[in-house]
């Protein structure tokens, strides 16, 4: 009888402090603004293995045009959102993984995913990491309908997620003439 009663009590205090370390150890991260985007035009793109296009970019300044989970179907078109995460449990080699699940797509090269993984070096400023997960549909084979998933891992742990829905643009949503997003 004394045994299981160690045994219980053991447990007990094993299962005690792994909640206490997940609670003290896990990030707390919360969506600043989301919806549609302007882009700075000095965006700079570089080949990106996991990503379904060949290639991601980087944008100094993102400005918020329209809150908005339900994203038109447009070329050149930038949805997503601005996040901030904080309370890291300290180590110098972490990073943090954005993941844009997406329909199908069919790359310029023939190449098809439904997803695009990318690590960024968790480069924090007074104990907070700011950043945007925006996606822009700069080419035609990346103007896709259907659900667009976009999220953010820390040790593989989803922190943050929001799903836009693309949807076929209506014809007073199109722009008049052809577009280049360069």
């Amino acid at each position: 009888m004394i045994k299981k009663h160690v045994f219980l009590i053991l447990a007990l205090v094993f299962l005690t402090s792994c909640a206490t370390y997940n609670e003290v150890n896990t990030p707390i991260a919360e969506i600043n603004s989301y919806g549609v985007y302007k882009i700075s035009s000095d965006t700079v793109s570089y080949i990106a293995e996991n990503a379904a296009t060949g290639y991601a970019s980087l944008s100094e300044y993102e400005t918020l045009l329209k809150e908005t989970t339900e994203i038109p179907a447009l070329k050149c078109i930038s949805f997503g959102y601005k996040y901030e995460i904080r309370d890291f449990p300290e180590s110098l080699d972490d990073k943090i993984t954005m993941v844009v699940k997406h329909p199908l797509m069919k790359n310029y090269l023939g190449m098809k995913s439904n997803i695009t993984r990318g690590d960024l070096p968790l480069e924090l400023e007074n104990g907070v990491y700011k950043d945007s997960i925006i996606y822009m549909m700069r080419h035609d084979y990346e103007v896709l309908q259907g659900e667009w998933e976009l999220q953010i891992l820390y040790r593989e742990n989803i922190l943050l997620t929001k799903t836009f829905n693309v949807y076929e643009a209506k014809q007073n949503e199109r722009p008049n003439k052809a577009i280049n997003c360069d």
